[in-house]
């Protein structure tokens, strides 16, 4: 069995690659290299890739993609 979250654990919204490139001004191709070197966390539903919005908000205000 897995481990379950509490109902009542806040999930951030998550934002398509599309999406994350719209708010970081870049082109989408950008987005997907960061994810391909790990540089960028996602979270993978099936064979989707979303992006926390808490991750973006990180990377507007200065912290980089470290």
């Amino acid at each position: 069995m897995g481990t379950s979250i509490p109902a009542s654990t806040p999930n951030p919204p998550l934002l398509t690659v599309g999406e994350v490139a719209d708010r970081l001004q870049v082109h989408p191709r950008s987005v997907r290299r960061w994810i391909a070197d790990d540089r960028m966390p996602v979270v993978r539903l099936g064979r989707a890739v979303r992006i926390r919005t808490t991750d973006v908000d990180r990377i507007i205000a200065g912290g980089g993609l470290g």
